[in-house]
């Protein structure tokens, strides 16, 4: 089986998802699952928090994510012969015909209202919810 693993948290080493990612991608080896990382996508620095918010920023990354699981993702795992697509962060490919599995890990934005934009945790949100409405295994 041919995995192709969304690799964007690793961006961020320090970060759970970014440690998750990585150590799932060692894991898989071992048992005979094909990892492939799909060429890393464009995407800025994150808008920030409080007086460092930067609301042109987010919605910047917004739409560059919103392109990547539209058309840059389904393209590299078509590209890369993968079975199945594993969003580390959920997320969801709407038109991709491989099998999308998810992993939800952080809903920190639920957990710690006050730290986050309340226009973003709305977003977080809803994008949280289609993509374990959609993915094929949670």
């Amino acid at each position: 089986m041919r995995v192709l693993i969304d690799t964007t948290a690793v961006r961020y080493p320090h970060s759970g998802t970014g440690v998750y990612v990585q150590r799932l991608a060692e894991a898989l080896g071992p048992v005979g699952v094909e990892v492939v990382e799909p060429p890393q996508r464009p995407r800025g620095r994150p808008g920030g928090e409080g007086a460092r918010r930067n609301l042109v920023r987010s919605a910047r990354n917004l739409t560059l994510d919103r392109g990547w699981l539209r058309d840059g993702l389904p393209a590299a795992a078509e590209a890369a012969g993968a079975d199945v697509i594993h969003h580390p962060l959920p997320a969801w490919c709407p038109h991709s015909g491989h099998a999308q599995v998810v992993t939800v890990h952080d809903v920190a934005y639920e957990a710690l209202r006050g730290h986050f934009d309340p226009f973003w945790r709305r977003i977080a949100r809803r994008e949280h919810q289609r993509a374990v409405q959609s993915a094929d295994a949670v």
